[in-house]
């Protein structure tokens, strides 16, 4: 019961104020066919196709102020969400996402890096069981919690740097780090070579200790979606959907998946 206190507690504590700028994004992956060949002789069908696997999705809502006390836009954003992964039903409670480089602009060599660059970092409570196992006794209450990190960095290209209305992102390029507490390891390498395709490149490592290598392709729906914003902190924040395929591997026990999923985005600012 104190774990749920406190959870309670800080739950409450980060509502304390009314949000006057909201982000949503929705997320779904899953691979609707997957191969894998087993290299246990003692099984009797060593090759196995199966369906609907990998199934992920998350919904989470961003909000903050829009003015600090000094009256400057903010850019740091306080977020929740529920979310599948690994077959685990969590919730964030409370997590934080924040700028590294929101500092005005000034005539110097760092903001001249900040003006081609972004980077973002951000952490998260959330807790998490799995319906298909037993629930923990009370006094293992803790074993439901878990927390994540991650890191954020993107390059924009030259065509827009400096520039909040362009469409295009072509050469744009970045980098995203993930790891809780439960090992979950993300590491995602995403370039733009065309005006709205992504490719992305990506490693993770679940809760069961096995390996995926992806190649994804990302097509980014909405023409108009780096458009409309309506503060200079959000130029480089897509608005839209997003779909991507592509093929992916699992090292661990030699699967071979076919990844199809969505992104959905929405900013009020």
């Amino acid at each position: 019961m104190k774990t749920l206190y406190l959870i309670i507690v800080i739950l409450l504590l980060s509502l304390n104020s009314f949000a006057q700028t909201i982000r949503s994004e929705t997320y779904i992956e899953g691979s609707p066919v997957s191969y894998y060949s087993n290299t246990d002789p003692e099984n009797i069908k060593p090759n196995k196709v199966s369906f609907l696997d990998e199934l992920n999705f998350e919904e989470k809502l961003y909000w903050r102020k829009r003015y600090d006390k000094e009256g400057q836009e903010k850019d740091s954003y306080w977020f929740h969400s529920v979310y599948l992964k690994d077959s685990m039903l969590g919730a964030k409670l409370i997590g934080i996402d924040f700028n590294f480089l929101h500092e005005k602009f000034e005539k110097n060599s760092w903001n001249k890096f900040r003006q081609w660059n972004c980077m973002r970092a951000g952490a998260a409570l959330s807790i998490e069981y799995n319906p298909y196992e037993d629930l923990y006794p009370i006094n293992e209450s803790f074993k439901y919690i878990n927390a994540n990190i991650y890191f954020k960095f993107m390059h924009i290209s030259k065509s827009s740097r400096g520039d909040k209305h362009t469409k295009y992102r072509r050469g744009t390029w970045g980098l995203e780090l993930y790891r809780d507490l439960r090992k979950r390891t993300t590491i995602l390498l995403r370039i733009k070579p065309l005006n709205f395709v992504w490719v992305n490149l990506r490693y993770k490592r679940n809760i069961y200790n096995e390996d995926y290598y992806a190649l994804l392709f990302e097509w980014e729906l909405n023409a108009n979606g780096y458009n409309n914003c309506k503060v200079a902190n959000t130029k480089d924040l897509y608005k839209g959907l997003s779909v991507f395929a592509g093929p992916e591997y699992n090292t661990t026990i030699q699967s071979f998946l076919l990844n199809i999923g969505l992104h959905f985005s929405y900013r009020n600012h």
